[in-house]
């Protein structure tokens, strides 16, 4: 962006409100998270953006993840809002957007205190396209267990939506968002003991899971060999109001 281009997008947004998207997937037994890196900076950070002044909060979200992931109908919870005092980063975007003082002007837009909510989304890893926001950005998947350092106050950020998904892990099974529409009981297993760091007997395993009352088993099974097989799942589509906790 030129100073230009950086003023005009000033007028276009809501004053002092950003957005910040912690989306975690998970794929061959590790969870991740979704990253953006400026080629410029060591460090990443997570997606995010601002709402423009006639846009519902809600959409803007859900613009920000299409933009980044390429899925629509994702799973979202706001899990809390960052509004500490300091939450200004005005030399950080000075030096990405490449700006000569004499063109920075008064009160810049990107020299307020941003207060930023935050949301941690749940996808499919196997849908998702990691797409960058323009030229000046890459996005990529990342180790949660081993996320790299975070610009900003990213890291805060992440830390809280990973409380806050292991939390509803245990007492929602919200977990399984991060599975396929359908999906086998062995996908399943191995969510759980990736999440609890522990491992189960299948068959006890099997047992519990089908006693919480939010799956269905499918009359389709992954392959056409009925004795071999196993059996694709789905959520019963009653299932956040008749679930069971885990623990």
């Amino acid at each position: 962006m030129n100073s230009e281009e950086i003023k005009k997008k000033g007028d276009l947004i809501l004053g002092n409100v950003s957005i910040n998207c912690v989306v975690f997937g998970f794929n061959k037994g590790d969870l991740k998270v979704l990253l953006t890196k400026w080629p410029d900076f060591e460090s990443h950070m997570l997606p995010g953006g601002f709402v423009y002044k006639h846009e519902h909060l809600n959409d803007a979200v859900t613009r920000v993840l299409y933009e980044r992931t390429g899925v629509k109908d994702i799973y979202l919870k706001q899990f809390e809002v960052f509004g500490d005092s300091s939450r200004m980063f005005e030399d950080v975007f000075k030096k990405h957007f490449r700006i000569p003082e004499t063109e920075v002007g008064e009160n810049p837009w990107f020299a307020r205190r941003y207060i930023s909510i935050g949301y941690y989304a749940l996808v499919d890893y196997t849908m998702v396209e990691p797409t960058p926001e323009g030229d000046a950005e890459m996005c990529m998947w990342k180790d949660a267990e081993n996320c790299p350092e975070l610009s900003f106050d990213h890291q805060l950020i992440f830390e809280s939506a990973l409380r806050s998904l292991r939390y509803d892990f245990l007492t929602q099974h919200i977990g399984l968002k991060l599975l396929p529409e359908t999906f086998t009981m062995s996908q399943v297993q191995e969510l759980y003991e990736s999440f609890l760091k522990t491992t189960f007997v299948r068959s006890n395993f099997q047992r519990k899971m089908l006693n919480l009352g939010i799956l269905e088993r499918m009359e389709k099974q992954v392959i056409k060999k009925p004795h071999k097989a196993p059996f694709l799942y789905s959520f019963r589509p009653d299932w956040t109001e008749n679930y069971h906790l885990f623990i």
